[in-house]
């Protein structure tokens, strides 16, 4: 028996639900994050250098000299307490500076790694929607072409047309079916792409409206925007954080020079159970350390500490230069992008009213085969162009708010909105908050969130706000 029902075809996965799988997923965002964690573990380590350290030791020793007769047995037993406490120790507190600020620093990576994430997974998922729509030309475009050869051979076969008409037309043809397989590969390949990144393949996703608003950046200003750069990039920001750190590095080092002043105190007891007796005594001192001579060990140390200190300013330099580059390139492509778009659409109209003007003199004889083709790769090329700068123009976007340091969760869901199959409980929950957001970019460069989190994790949540605590965190004055 054979039952027939209505077969509910599962929604098409969204970029945000994509996001969400990604970040429980990918192996480069959880290194990132044990990165992190095992830098905040040294910081309890540095700060126990400052703490006493209290000790007991106890035995309990019997002896019986069995040679000797009329000697005494012993059987006692002891035990000791001892603290120690760090008094002065210049070095160990520069070393506790340096490590605080490395966390800082890696506080700032983790950061880094949620942008890229955020990056990769964006780029990953339009480069797939970019794919299937110049499938779907590149499958128009076979179909038209072999629609031109038919006609073509029909032409020639009544002695319309020339036997170089049939070839050109062959040949075209082939070319749009080698297309339509090369981009099937290119698919192919970008879906590994998001595999690696989320560690699943989608049978669908979303796709982008043809709402979707386009918006300039603002202010439009580029010198605003590698303003902004330089006070909030979170790369800049871990490259500042590891030059301070070698700095202390440098203190640290050389303050192993200096003498150390430790307390030590001892409290023991001992009990005879031969003689029944009690023993008690107690000591408390000082003890100071002055490192004479090491065989020049700590100056050679000392040397290293600042050419390494070299080497972070020069890095933090070239993060400087680049992280200047990207944000201005990203302003200036977005900036273009919005025009682009316009031209293509324009394109794409003229290159279908030209494609079908000849056509229709190819018909009567006026135009040959040739223009045929020509305007139909015009028209094919007009299309790929356009898809490309529509999905650029999104990436671009969050190339511009990465560059800045503010690319969060929530760009994310604004973008979301715009895609088939979103749910509305999530769409009515951030329609306003989006809205806002495409129409006022100047909100980009105001915002006091660094990094804002999706609540699907609440562990990598409240992880991640703790890594935004740290790298909002006024260094300390040298």
């Amino acid at each position: 028996m054979i039952l027939v029902g209505n077969i509910t075809k599962a929604p098409a996965t969204n970029l945000l639900q994509v996001y969400r799988q990604a970040q429980a997923s990918d192996p480069t965002y959880k290194r990132a994050k044990s990165t992190y964690m095992s830098a905040r573990s040294k910081l309890p380590q540095a700060r126990a250098a400052f703490l006493p350290n209290l000790n007991l030791e106890s035995s309990q020793n019997k002896t019986v000299d069995r040679s000797r007769r009329y000697l005494s047995p012993t059987n006692q037993f002891d035990a000791t307490l001892s603290l120690n406490q760090s008094l002065f120790d210049l070095s160990k507190l520069k070393n506790y500076k340096e490590i605080k600020l490395d966390v800082k620093s890696a506080a700032a990576d983790y950061g880094v790694a949620m942008e890229s994430l955020i990056m990769r997974t964006a780029t990953a998922y339009f480069t797939i929607l970019k794919d299937l729509a110049v499938l779907d030309y590149s499958m128009a475009n076979v179909r038209q072409l072999y629609s031109s050869l038919q006609i073509a051979m029909q032409r020639y076969k009544v002695g319309l047309d020339t036997i170089t008409s049939v070839y050109d037309a062959r040949s075209s043809y082939a070319l749009a079916k080698a297309s339509y397989l090369a981009a099937e590969n290119k698919l192919a390949s970008d879906k590994e792409a998001l595999w690696q990144i989320t560690g699943q393949f989608y049978r669908s996703l979303a796709k982008l409206k043809e709402s979707f608003p386009l918006v300039k950046p603002a202010p439009a200003s580029i010198d605003e925007w590698a303003k902004a750069a330089e006070q909030h990039n979170l790369s800049l920001m871990a490259a500042r954080y590891h030059a301070l750190a070698t700095k202390e590095n440098i203190k640290a080092t050389s303050a192993r020079k200096m003498a150390t002043l430790r307390l030590n105190g001892n409290y023991n007891y001992t009990h005879d159970y031969f003689r029944k007796s009690e023993y008690y005594n107690s000591t408390i001192g000082v003890t100071l350390n002055v490192p004479l001579y090491q065989g020049g060990l700590y100056s050679a140390e000392t040397k290293t500490a600042e050419y390494n200190y070299q080497i972070a300013v020069a890095a933090t330099d070239q993060t400087h230069r680049k992280i200047l580059a990207e944000a201005r390139n990203a302003y200036l492509e977005l900036s273009a992008d919005i025009s682009k778009i316009k031209a293509d659409k324009l394109a794409i109209n003229s290159a279908k009213a030209s494609l079908a003007s000849n056509e229709a003199s190819y018909q009567v004889g006026t135009k040959t085969i040739a223009d045929v083709l020509s305007a139909q790769a015009k028209l094919y090329q007009s299309q790929q162009n356009y898809t490309s700068d529509l999905f650029d123009h999104i990436i671009n976007t969050f190339k511009l708010k990465k560059a800045v340091g503010i690319l969060g969760v929530n760009d994310l869901r604004q973008v979301n909105l715009y895609l088939t199959n979103v749910p509305n409980s999530e769409a009515h929950n951030t329609k306003h908050e989006a809205t806002s957001e495409l129409k006022k970019q100047q909100n980009l460069l105001v915002q006091n969130k660094l990094l804002q989190q999706d609540n699907s994790n609440e562990e990598s949540m409240v992880l991640e706000q703790d890594a935004a605590k740290e790298i909002t965190k006024k260094p300390p004055d040298d």
